[in-house]
């Protein structure tokens, strides 16, 4: 149990309002915008006291640091949020090492500089827009099953590849250059199954007169580019339709919801009114109007050509017009 509720009341209320993720949005955006000016010498030269400025690592470890505050116990449940923290300790590791030790000669030897992998903070902007998390997810998801379409084609190129390595990968009446090994017939066959130049392989190995050449480039195309790499499209397109059914669902459920709520609390609202107005008018009735009688004014005010708006579908305006005008074509047919 928490003894100082209300720093923690204060806390997860800047961790949960729009403003705080605006500044964490603008942030993340400045840095992406300041990694693409330091691509131009001319530009970084001049700007080079602003290129020093930047927020980005100290504005994502506060915001951890109230999240670890916050949840400390489910936080690292996450894997999401752990790999987020090695990542954001590690700029932040190697930006030390780099302004305050003056190690610049070591941490050229690393690959992966504190620039680079401040690139991956981008990907957090994902989660600030529902529709793009929810085209994440779907894509996400479909990795499972393409994985299975990705593993045919890769034993129906394998299988090729071996074909076309003996049957056109000879160093002196072949073609070396796309069949003279297993990389390379590799290659060859990945720009069939794309149907990417496939024209200029087919008129070499013409040229070179391999008879079954064209046999076995059309099989190739008909099983590697309309069956499966179209399976595989289809697999994606059709699990990113249905994470954007599931995605419009869940909106039409949460407006539903708070449709209702609205609607529960306009109808608490006029029961605590009316109950007010009786309690006031059997305290002292005298200075009240007896609510009976507010009825029955309201009653007389009501006229029988008054159009009434029901939810039954054969109470509504349109079904009336529609039978009164029913109602006139069998008058002037009989």
């Amino acid at each position: 149990r928490r003894k100082n509720s209300t720093l923690y009341i204060y806390v997860k209320w800047i961790i949960n309002s729009s403003w705080f993720s605006a500044l964490i949005l603008v942030t993340v955006t400045v840095n992406a915008f300041m990694l693409a000016l330091q691509t131009d010498y001319k530009t970084q030269y001049q700007l080079s006291g602003m290129m020093q400025v930047d927020t980005a690592p100290r504005n994502r470890l506060m915001k951890n640091g109230f999240c670890v505050y916050i949840a400390p116990f489910v936080y690292h449940y996450i894997v999401f949020n752990t790999s987020k923290q090695l990542l954001l300790m590690t700029i932040l590791v190697l930006r030390g090492l780099t302004c305050y030790c003056g190690l610049h000669n070591i941490l050229i030897l690393f690959p992966l500089k504190s620039d680079l992998l401040s690139i991956a903070n981008w990907t957090k902007m994902i989660v600030w827009y529902s529709g793009t998390e929810a085209l994440m997810t779907a894509l996400v998801k479909t990795i499972k099953s393409v994985m299975y379409v990705l593993t045919l084609l890769f034993l129906l190129m394998y299988i090729f590849a071996i074909m076309g390595y003996y049957y056109f990968g000879d160093p002196d009446t072949g073609a070396p250059m796309h069949w003279g090994n297993l990389g390379s017939a590799f290659f060859t066959l990945f720009s069939l199954v794309t149907v990417d130049g496939w024209t200029d392989i087919q008129e070499e190995l013409d040229r070179l007169g391999f008879e079954v050449s064209r046999t076995f480039t059309i099989l190739f195309i008909l099983l590697g580019y309309f069956l499966f790499f179209n399976m595989f499209i289809a697999v994606v397109i059709l699990n990113i339709q249905q994470a954007t059914e599931h995605f419009e669902k869940k909106i039409q459920i949460e407006r539903e919801v708070a449709l209702n709520q609205k609607k529960h609390n306009i109808l608490v609202h006029q029961q605590e009114e009316v109950q007010k107005l009786l309690k006031n008018q059997s305290n002292n009735a005298s200075n009240y109007e007896n609510v009976g009688d507010i009825l029955k004014r309201f009653k007389k005010t009501l006229h029988h050509d008054d159009y009434t708006i029901t939810y039954d579908i054969s109470a509504s305006l349109s079904a009336a017009d529609i039978y009164l005008s029913t109602l006139d074509r069998q008058d002037k047919t009989i």
